[in-house]
C-alpha cells in the first residue's frame, strides 16, 4: 500500500501543492486563476531544498532559477518584488504561463510547511 502525503502551499493568488508518493517521488500542481496544471515531478528532498533556499534567500535583481522538475519539465523561477515574492513558470519550451505572487505572511507560513517534509531519509 502506498501512502501519500498532499502538501498545499497556499497564497491569495493559487495554490502549490505538493503530493508526495512512493519512494518520495513528489507531483506539483499549481491552481491559480481556475485552472490546474500538473508542473512535474521530482523526489521530494530536492523539491523542499529548491524551494526553502529560494523562500529564504530570495533577491530583488534578476528572476534566478528555483528548480526543473521532470515528466512535465516545467521550470520556476522566482524573484523578490516589493509586493513580496514571485514565482514565474515556464513551460518545456520556455513559454511563460503564470505567475504566484507570495506575500511575506504567506512565505512564512510555505517555509514552516516545508518543515514538515524533512524526513531522516533526505538528510
Amino acid at each position: 500500500m502506498v501512502t501519500r502525503k498532499e502538501i498545499q502551499l497556499i497564497s491569495r493568488r493559487g495554490v502549490l501543492r505538493l503530493t508526495v508518493g512512493e519512494r518520495e517521488w513528489t507531483s506539483v500542481v499549481l491552481q491559480a486563476e481556475g485552472t490546474e496544471r500538473v508542473l512535474g515531478a521530482e523526489k521530494v528532498g530536492y523539491v523542499s531544498k529548491r524551494l526553502r533556499d529560494f523562500l529564504e534567500h530570495a533577491a530583488d535583481d534578476d528572476f534566478k532559477w528555483i528548480l526543473s522538475l521532470s515528466e512535465a519539465h516545467v521550470r520556476i523561477y522566482g524573484k523578490l518584488t516589493p509586493d513580496g515574492l514571485t514565482l514565474r513558470f515556464y513551460d518545456r519550451k520556455a513559454v511563460h504561463f503564470a505567475d504566484l505572487l507570495i506575500s511575506d505572511e504567506e512565505r512564512e507560513k510555505w517555509l514552516a510547511t516545508l518543515a514538515t517534509l524533512e524526513t531522516p531519509i533526505m538528510n
